[in-house]
């Protein structure tokens, strides 16, 4: 009976039911219904449901590592008339089970609205807790890292909590749900539609009562999410709101930090002009040696012009100077070295711990050193170092 439902083979499915075979046989992977739920066939769901299929068994496996049950199986596929038909035959839309947790959960995986919508008219809790922590953490980040605004919109009119924290990353909004969970990869739904710059999105969830000023996740804060993604548009948004620029915490420390890695100097000058400190350190340093590594001139002289003092210690490589000298970029060097940097101060490099003169003076040797295709020692036209 499963081998002929996974054909799609209804006439053999007919045949076989007539003649007595059980279709709440399940074996190890899933019973004929769950998996004629799978194929998405109406007819042969209907035809299983009529012979007394239990649309409530999982099978181990299915239990376990599957979609679930049946309804779990048709909602993360979108199939509205399988999830109807299965709902008008009594379907608890709560029942929990397979790598989802609960229908909802799997019907904002597959993305449809009208699944969902059809599952939250017959009763789904949002609240329930799932393999994901509570249904809504997953639906409500699905929605905002995809930009669907009428699936955000849906959940919030039925009561989804904007500020709900967890979230989980991009691959297990898009399927790939073997994802670790470890705080997650966006701490709030507004953190998911601020990577993205949906500006929309942002501002309906601001509307909805979302608190920008929420941590978590890996960015950390909402400001940090728009500012790595060099959003100006939403960076503006979120400091009209009263979002404090130098809230700690997330990968960065800092938003300042955040858009300096992302490079956008017009996002970093918005945020000096509103009160960002380009002193604080975190993982990269100051935001000055996080510019100086990426060897953005523009983003070092608007920094430096704005207060960043050039000798402040911290990150991979000491101070900003360090940095400089290790990547080679002299007129990064230059420009700090006008703007006071100290090449006495000690500090941390690939190479070890050196002053910069000591720095530049290895990198001296190694140039000349370094062997070349005429022989040992400086090719014939090797100029000095750099």
């Amino acid at each position: 009976l499963q081998a002929a439902t996974a054909k799609g083979k209804i006439e053999l499915v007919r045949l076989l039911l007539e003649s007595g075979a059980d279709p709440n046989i399940s074996g190890w992977r899933a019973p004929a219904l769950r998996i004629a739920a799978e194929k998405q066939n109406v007819e042969v769901v209907q035809l299983l449901l009529e012979y007394g299929a239990d649309p409530k068994t999982f099978g181990t496996y299915c239990e376990i590592m599957g979609y679930g049950t049946a309804l779990h199986s048709a909602a993360v596929r979108g199939n509205v008339d399988d999830v109807h038909l299965l709902l008008q035959s009594g379907v608890d839309p709560n029942m929990y089970g397979g790598q989802f947790g609960t229908a909802l959960q799997a019907a904002a995986v597959g993305g449809s609205l009208e699944v969902l919508t059809l599952l939250l008219q017959n009763g789904a809790d949002l609240k329930i807790p799932g393999r994901y922590l509570q249904a809504l953490h997953i639906l409500l980040q699905a929605a905002a890292v995809g930009g669907n605004l009428e699936l955000l919109t849906l959940l919030l009119q039925s009561g989804a909590d904007p500020n709900v924290p967890g979230g989980y990353s991009k691959q297990l909004c898009t399927r790939n749900i073997m994802v670790a969970n470890s705080g997650g990869h966006y701490g709030t739904v507004l953190q998911a539609a601020a990577v993205g710059g949906n500006f929309e999105l942002l501002t309906l969830l601001l509307q909805s009562g979302a608190d920008p000023n929420v941590p978590g996740g890996y960015y950390g804060t909402v400001l940090q999410a728009a500012a790595v993604g060099g959003n100006l548009e939403a960076v503006q948004l979120l400091l009209g709101k009263g979002v404090d620029p130098n809230i700690p915490g997330g990968h960065y420390e800092t938003a300042l930090q955040a858009a300096t890695v992302s490079g956008k100097v017009e996002v970093l000058r918005l945020l000096l002009q509103n009160g960002a400190d380009p002193n604080i350190c975190g993982a990269y340093g100051s935001a000055l040696q996080a510019a100086t590594v990426g060897g953005n001139l523009k983003a070092v002289r608007l920094l430096l012009e704005n207060g960043a003092n050039p000798n402040v210690p911290g990150g991979h490589y000491g101070t900003a100077l360090q940095a400089a000298a290790e990547k080679g970029n002299l007129e990064v060097l230059q420009l700090l070295l006008q703007n006071g940097a100290n090449p006495n101060i000690w500090g941390e490099s690939s190479m070890g711990t050196h002053t910069v003169a000591d720095l530049m003076n290895l990198r001296r040797s190694l140039w000349f050193s370094a062997p070349s295709r005429h022989g040992e020692g400086e090719s014939p036209g090797r100029t000095a170092a750099p």
